[in-house]
């Protein structure tokens, strides 16, 4: 079996934050899938991110030497 699993994600979707906003997940639906693939795969899989695209790399890593979230700063003329 397989040391790792495939993490769907789609990229290049926009040009801020605000453009996707209405196409994505909740940290929650993020906690429940997290939770599913550990109950089908184990928790001890590598995670290797897969965007789909047929040209060039397509394959990325959830990297462990930067934060893996961080808040948007808002730019003061945004308000």
């Amino acid at each position: 079996m397989a040391e790792h699993i495939i993490f769907n994600v789609s990229t290049n979707r926009g040009y801020s934050a605000d453009q996707v906003l209405n196409e994505t997940i909740t940290l929650n639906d993020l906690k429940a899938a997290l939770e599913q693939a550990i109950e089908d795969f184990g928790g001890d899989k590598k995670v290797v991110l897969h965007n789909g695209d047929n040209y060039g790399a397509s394959y990325g890593v959830l990297t462990p030497w930067v934060d893996l979230f961080e808040q948007e700063e808002i730019e003061e003329d945004e308000f």
